[in-house]
């Protein structure tokens, strides 16, 4: 690699990360819009319906990935686990705007009545078996973690 090129991938990685940073500030910001739209509902004795949540959430974007291309990098050919979603959040993510639009908890069957009534869409035959799974994966990453009522509660 010449100097040049050095440069250039430099500048790339630079240009990268504030581009995450600037991402990572929209999606606090949109989380902190979500949880007063939350406590405006509340208040004016409207309840908070997935719908409206779904406005805010929906306006999330995913963080793209920054890499630089290695030149004598080994392509991997298997492939990946898991799938990509099909809307523009995870399960995982929706599970966590649910539970943290609701600081008194949720429960798994609430949970998985919610994203139903949402509009998730899910192929598997067993979906609140995959939102168990998905449950159990946020809970061990500490995440979230279950309240005195056995209820899901955001881990903060």
């Amino acid at each position: 690699m010449t100097a040049v090129d050095i440069k250039a991938v430099e500048a790339q990685i630079r240009e990268g990360e504030k581009l995450n940073q600037l991402i990572q500030q929209k999606n606090e910001l949109l989380k902190t819009l979500l949880k007063i739209e939350s406590e405006i509902a509340g208040l004016t004795g409207k309840q908070s319906t997935l719908s409206g949540m779904n406005e805010v959430v929906e306006s999330f974007d995913s963080t793209p990935e920054v890499t630089t291309k290695q030149p004598d990098a080994p392509k991997y050919s298997g492939s990946k686990r898991g799938r990509k979603p099909k809307g523009e959040l995870s399960l995982a993510n929706h599970i966590l705007f649910l539970v943290e639009g609701n600081p008194s908890g949720l429960d798994r069957s609430q949970i998985v009545e919610m994203l139903l009534k949402g509009g998730y869409q899910s192929g598997s035959k067993s979906f609140a078996d995959v939102v168990a799974s998905t449950l159990s994966s946020l809970k061990s990453k500490s995440r979230i973690m279950l309240n005195e009522n056995g209820k899901f509660i955001p881990n903060s």
